[in-house]
């Protein structure tokens, strides 16, 4: 349904999103030595766009501009344990922040029953972010996405 033409004007949406997920391992070496490694993850923000449905035609198609943006957490834990000798290390950090702004602009076309869509969209990297955190909501680097 992504491709169906819009009503033109202004719109606002607004979505939840919500992330929760973990990943361990285990290594036993010949000797009875073990290593346990894990991580786990929890996120949740609300990402905001605000965009605009022109009523004029280019290259024939619906043209659609927006960007979004939103606030949100992020709780990363991981944790390393290893048996003889007996080492554990525990390190777990919460950020709290926006994400990054998220540019994007479409074409739609409809013939018929079939509906096609072309699109540019982006990254600007604002959000809260930090390369030696272990959870951040932005990526940290500007980004695009052009379909070819």
């Amino acid at each position: 349904m992504a491709a169906v033409p819009m009503a033109t004007g202004w719109s606002l949406v607004a979505m939840p999103y919500s992330y929760s997920g973990s990943a361990d391992k285990s290594k036993t070496f010949q000797h009875g030595q073990s290593v346990n490694a894990g991580l786990s993850a929890r996120e949740s923000f609300m990402l905001i766009q605000l965009g605009y449905v022109a009523e004029e035609k280019v290259l024939g198609g619906q043209p659609y501009v927006g960007l979004g943006w939103g606030p949100g957490t992020n709780t990363t834990t991981a944790s390393v344990s290893v048996t003889n000798p007996n080492a554990q290390l525990n390190r777990s950090n919460t950020s709290n922040g926006s994400t990054n702004i998220y540019p994007l602009a479409s074409l739609t076309w409809n013939k018929g029953n079939n509906n096609f869509k072309t699109y540019i969209t982006g990254d600007i990297p604002v959000g809260t972010y930090s390369p030696t955190s272990l959870s951040s909501i932005g990526i940290g680097h500007a980004a695009m996405d052009i379909p070819i």
